[in-house]
């Protein structure tokens, strides 16, 4: 394990963590291809967690990639998902202020549920955070208006129809 790892794990506070994320302490897996923000996700390590997906870390932290291609998202809709909806929020974004305005629009980026069919994660099988939250049974997160707006979309794309008994 790395330093940053054990502060994950233990720095209740978040100094450390910090501290080591301004000196560029990198993101790695350890022996059992854990990083330190999984070590935080498991402990529920909220200062922690804080930190990594903080504006100024979270877009680093959410691009690191595991060998198989995955991002952390999926320990986040199992064990976190309150910071699972809070990088939800994130791929939200609006082109003004005022909902009035005439330019205003909303913007989805849904590379953070659905990285696309090229994507490493989603080779040999297509990756879709979707089925994560389905088979974890996070309700609200399906419910998350980003989610929502990629099912919309596929549905309206592929004219897939879900049979209802």
């Amino acid at each position: 394990n790395t330093a940053l790892h054990y502060a994950a794990k233990e720095d209740s506070t978040g100094r450390c963590v910090r501290l080591l994320l301004e000196y560029s302490a990198p993101i790695s897996e350890n022996n059992n291809s854990e990083t330190a923000v999984d070590f935080a996700i498991l402990v529920s390590n909220r200062e922690a967690l804080e930190i990594f997906f903080s504006e100024q870390y979270w877009s680093w932290t959410i691009a690191y990639r595991r060998e198989n291609g995955r991002t952390h998202m999926d320990k986040l809709i199992e064990h976190s998902p309150e910071f699972a909806t809070k990088v939800l929020d994130y791929g939200i974004s609006t082109t003004v202020r005022d909902p009035m305005d005439k330019n205003f629009a909303v913007i989805y980026n849904y590379s953070l549920i659905d990285p696309g069919p090229d994507d490493p994660a989603s080779q040999p099988h297509r990756y879709l955070a979707l089925m994560t939250m389905a088979r974890f049974k996070q309700l609200d997160l399906l419910k998350h208006p980003l989610s929502s707006a990629v099912m919309q979309e596929k549905w309206c794309v592929t004219e897939l129809e879900v049979p209802f008994p």
